[in-house]
């Protein structure tokens, strides 16, 4: 089992997501990438994740979470890889981060991050009383007031949430993606992708307001509680 913690090469395709003049702006994915650090087995925990979030909302690093760490022999001179399946080690692993930024009428814009769990917890009840780490999306930080074209919600109503769990045993790459795409009204499938990076890091603002939030971003839940 491994989580890979990944960076771009490429500087004009950060991983990180530009709010310019008060829109997005699209930014493609780096084609090359380096792995910063992996863990493996019992050291991949909730306190690591809570941990790592803090460091990167603090350090303001570009970074991202990777499923798997790459193929040595497949690296350059300079330790990148090629961000394709080939690259990748195709491992089974224990953990899986949830992205949901669908609408929902009861969600409103100061709501905490504890806040906006229980209203994923409400859809999926497999979550409730499950460990986890959960924190803003990068678009949570950014007031969108466009309509949501599949609920016709003001997009004020997203849920904008990441939600880091772990599973009781290691899992296959297509066990996760069928764990996904059963809660697809819920939750972006995407992350079941092995080459899918996992963003982290901080959004930027350029001539845009940033929102925030109330009470602590980056919340911690262990097990039973």
């Amino acid at each position: 089992m491994t989580l890979s913690l990944w960076t771009p090469v490429d500087k004009d395709r950060p991983v990180r997501k530009l709010y310019k003049d008060g829109k997005k702006v699209e930014i493609e994915w780096s084609y090359y990438w380096r792995e910063v650090k992996a863990w493996k087995n019992e050291d991949i925990t909730l306190s690591l994740i809570k941990t790592l979030k803090d460091k990167i909302i603090e350090r303001d690093l570009n970074v991202c979470l990777g499923s798997n760490s790459p193929i040595e022999e497949l690296l350059t001179d300079r330790d990148e890889f090629r961000r394709t399946k080939a690259s990748l080690k195709n491992e089974d692993r224990n953990w899986s981060l949830l992205d949901c930024d669908k609408c929902y009428p009861e969600v409103y814009p100061q709501m905490s991050t504890r806040e906006r769990v229980k209203v994923l917890e409400d859809r999926l009840p497999i979550l409730r009383r499950q460990g986890l780490v959960a924190w803003p999306s990068s678009s949570g930080y950014f007031l969108d007031d466009s309509i949501d074209k599949e609920t016709g919600l003001s997009k004020h109503h997203r849920l904008n949430l990441h939600i880091f769990i772990l599973f009781d045993k290691p899992e296959s790459e297509q066990t996760i993606k069928n764990f996904l795409k059963s809660h697809k009204d819920d939750l972006d499938t995407a992350l079941g992708v092995i080459t899918q990076p996992h963003l982290i890091a901080n959004p930027i603002f350029e001539n845009t307001p940033k929102h925030t939030y109330p009470g602590q971003d980056v919340f911690l839940r262990e097990p039973g509680c």
